[in-house]
């Protein structure tokens, strides 16, 4: 019965360290996370996973790309093509994505973030889009802090 109660012990210290656990899991995997929301983004979804699209209340934009667009893009140089039809793929200066890291937004969370200014302004227009989507989300909670947490609960009750 001891034995039981050591380990249940074990345990108990260790519940307090999974929050550390889970956040050191993604700070170490931070630039795969990061790409994960590039991805997202170069498939012109937003965090729920829907298109971009938007409403200001003066102009709207369904999330895909106009004819016109390419003109404007040939204008300034842009490289990656604006295909009529084709979904948003935030590339256009290349600054939101070139700057995009994991950062801490306070209480020990992590998030996404980017140029401050360009963040804010694009969220302005666009909502929330530099949060992993479901899928994404699921993908670091299984490949990336799952088997963190798993590895720790396995050491402190291996015997």
């Amino acid at each position: 019965m001891e034995f039981i109660k050591s380990i249940i012990n074990d345990l108990s210290a260790l519940e307090n360290q999974l929050d550390t656990i889970s956040k050191n899991a993604i700070k170490e995997n931070s630039s795969e996370i990061v790409t994960l929301v590039k991805r997202q983004l170069s498939h012109g979804r937003n965090s729920d996973n829907q298109p971009l699209s938007f409403t200001d209340g003066k102009q709207s934009g369904t999330g895909f790309y106009a004819e016109s667009t390419q003109s404007f893009a040939n204008i300034d140089g842009v490289s990656v093509p604006k295909t009529k039809g084709s979904p948003y793929n935030f590339h256009w200066t290349g600054e939101t994505k070139d700057n995009m890291q994991m950062g801490e937004v306070g209480n020990g969370k992590y998030q996404v973030v980017t140029v401050k200014s360009r963040m804010s302004f694009l969220e302005g227009i666009y909502g929330e889009i530099f949060d992993a989507n479901e899928k994404n989300n699921e993908w670091v909670n299984n490949e990336v802090v799952y088997p963190k947490l798993n590895k720790a609960i396995l050491r402190t009750i291996s015997i």
